[in-house]
């Protein structure tokens, strides 16, 4: 029961229905916040060596004693077992390093223990940054036609950092070399990892939709009815019913930085210096075009959502002219 219970707790459904939003108000709010949010690239490291645990440390010791008894040498042992004549004479063995170089940098867990003695966080200090964030449809609801909207949308988000130019890529390594450098040689080994941070972030969004032919749909994506499906042992339906509901997209945050300044972004572009992502996407890099390539990109994924039911639609002019 227990496993049940957990394995029920961490499925992706139970994730998806504890962030559910209304579709398309609560969803285009969310998303185009995300859009304006100013990315934070972190760098972490953290520097330690490996310890020998304590059953290792009195199994050497053990040995040594019988090794030296062995050879006709006497030793006088602690009652932990260690060699208190070698630690005197100044012999003493370092097992901890005995132990990683026998296997490497990653001893066996059983054997020695990490300890952590120093960490630290670096930023990554750009000039600008713009979002291109994309939408693209991965699954339609088996459930429903192209014809009929799904109830439900899930929503799998990425992140996705993106250096403009050359320049920008060169500046980036140079201040990532520069802080592993000064903060990774505290001590016998360091590990490396890189975060981007999005203020808001979720990696799993579900999208509620009000639609006429399944209007019991939305009353059961509530994550109190998934509980109780799953105490009365009706956990694995509920997840099947709620699969063949839902269409599936993949969204990805793409923030591109770059080290000059906006002012500066002409003159670049100018040199044939321009973005990467509008150079992948065959998209003109004259000075003049620079302003029109963000809006357009920009168009084009709200075009995108709103395909997917998922962003409001645009009043027409002859809409407003009607009002």
């Amino acid at each position: 029961i227990l496993l049940y219970l957990f394995e029920a707790y961490n499925c992706s459904t139970r994730r998806y229905l504890s962030h559910a939003k209304n579709a398309p108000q609560e969803i285009q709010s969310y998303l185009e916040q995300l859009r304006g949010v100013e990315p934070v690239v972190k760098w972490k490291v953290r520097c330690f060596h490996y310890e020998d645990r304590e059953f290792v440390k009195n199994f050497q010791g053990l040995f040594r004693l019988w090794e030296n008894s062995n050879n006709n040498g006497s030793a006088v042992v602690s009652e932990s077992g260690v060699d208190l004549q070698n630690r005197v004479q100044g012999d003493e063995i370092n097992i901890g390093d005995q132990t990683a170089s026998k296997f490497g940098s990653t001893p066996p867990y059983w054997m020695a223990r990490k300890v952590v003695t120093h960490e630290a966080v670096g930023t990554y200090k750009f000039k600008s940054w713009e979002d291109h964030t994309l939408a693209t449809l991965w699954k339609r609801s088996q459930s429903f036609s192209t014809s009929h909207e799904a109830p439900f949308t899930k929503l799998a988000l990425s992140k996705l950092l993106v250096l403009k130019d050359q320049k920008a890529r060169e500046d980036y390594f140079a201040q990532q070399a520069a802080f592993v450098t000064m903060e990774g040689r505290k001590d016998v080994f360091a590990e490396f990892a890189t975060n981007i941070e999005v203020e808001g972030f979720r990696p799993r969004l579900l999208a509620v939709r009000p639609v006429r032919h399944a209007p019991t749909s939305s009353a059961l994506s509530r994550l109190h009815v998934y509980i109780l499906f799953t105490l009365l042992g009706l956990s694995l339906p509920y997840r099947i019913w709620f699969a063949r509901h839902c269409d599936e997209i993949r969204v990805t945050v793409v923030k591109e930085t770059s080290d000059s300044s906006e002012s500066n972004d002409d003159e670049d572009a100018s040199n044939g210096k321009s973005s990467w992502f509008r150079r992948g996407w065959g998209w003109g890099s004259s000075p003049s075009s620079e302003a029109m390539e963000s809006k357009r990109a920009q168009e084009l994924f709200r075009k995108s959502m709103q395909s997917f039911s998922l962003y409001e639609e645009e009043p027409t002019s002859f809409d407003l002219n009607v009002k």
